[in-house]
C-alpha cells in the first residue's frame, strides 16, 4: 500500500488562517503610516500624508481581499486599484465615469515630470504642491505592493525589513536632519511583529529533526535594526551633493 506523500514545506506555509493575514496587513499599513511621518522633513504642510496613507490602505486592503478570496495575482489587483485611485485623486477630469483613460496616464506622467523639476530646483523641505503629493503617494503605493508581495508571496519578512529600512533612511539622507527615534522604534516594532509571526509559523511546520529558522532570523533582524539606527547620522546630505 502506497503511503501518501507528505505536503511540502511551502504548501504547509501557505496554510495560514485568514485572520492572521488580515492582522499582518494592518501591521504593514501601520508601518507605512509611521514611516511617512519621517517625510515631513522633506515636505512642508499640505495633505500629502493623508493622501499617501489612504492610497496605501486601499492597496494593501485590495491585496488582502484578493488573497482572502483565494484568487492569484493579488499584486496585480493592487496595482490596478492604485492606478485608478491615483487618477481619481490627481486627474479626475480625465476619467470616463470612474475609469481612467489614456489621458489619465498622460496627466499623471506630467505630474511626475513637474515634481522632478521642483525637486531639482528647491531644497527640502519643499512645498506640498500637487506634483509632490503625487510622487510621494504613488511611490509609497508601489512600494506597498512590492512589500506585500514579499511578505505574503515570497514569505521573506527580512527582505521586507530591508526595504522598510530604506524608507526610513531616505528622508534623513535627503534633508540632513537627525533621524527621529520614535519613527524608528514604531516601524521596527511593526516589522518585528511580522518577523515573529513568520518565524513562529515556520518553526511549527518544520518537520521534527530539522533546524528551525527562528535563531538565525532573529540574529539577522537585530543586526539590521542596529545598522538602520546607526546609518542615517553618518549618511551624506544628498541635497548638498546635488548642488555641489
Amino acid at each position: 500500500m502506497l503511503r501518501a506523500e507528505s505536503p511540502s514545506l511551502r504548501a504547509r506555509l501557505m496554510r495560514r488562517p485568514a485572520m492572521s493575514d488580515w492582522r499582518r496587513s494592518v501591521v504593514l499599513f501601520l508601518a507605512f503610516g509611521i514611516l511617512l511621518e519621517g517625510y515631513r522633513s522633506l515636505i512642508r504642510s499640505g495633505d500629502w500624508w493623508t493622501i499617501s496613507v489612504l492610497l496605501v490602505a486601499v492597496v494593501l486592503g485590495t491585496c488582502a481581499a484578493i488573497r482572502a478570496l483565494g484568487a492569484p495575482l493579488a499584486w496585480l489587483g493592487g496595482l490596478i486599484v492604485s492606478f485608478v485611485a491615483l487618477a481619481w485623486i490627481f486627474a479626475p477630469s480625465t476619467l470616463n465615469a470612474v475609469l481612467p483613460t489614456p489621458s489619465s496616464l498622460d496627466a499623471l506622467h506630467h505630474l511626475w515630470v513637474q515634481a522632478n523639476a521642483i525637486m531639482n530646483v528647491e531644497q527640502p523641505p519643499v512645498a506640498a504642491a500637487k506634483p509632490i503629493a503625487f510622487v510621494i503617494a504613488s511611490s509609497f503605493g508601489i512600494v506597498a505592493i512590492v512589500i506585500d508581495g514579499i511578505v505574503f508571496g515570497l514569505r521573506k519578512p527580512v527582505v521586507a525589513g530591508a526595504l522598510l529600512m530604506g524608507l526610513y533612511v531616505f528622508p534623513t539622507a535627503a534633508s540632513g536632519d537627525l533621524p527621529n527615534p520614535w519613527i524608528f522604534l514604531g516601524a521596527a516594532a511593526m516589522w518585528l511583529y511580522l518577523l515573529r509571526v513568520e518565524t513562529s509559523h515556520r518553526n511549527r511546520v518544520t518537520p521534527k529533526g530539522k533546524l528551525g529558522t527562528a535563531a538565525p532570523t532573529i540574529v539577522i533582524a537585530m543586526a539590521a535594526l542596529g545598522i538602520s539606527l546607526a546609518l542615517p547620522p553618518v549618511l551624506p546630505h544628498v541635497a548638498n551633493i546635488a548642488v555641489s
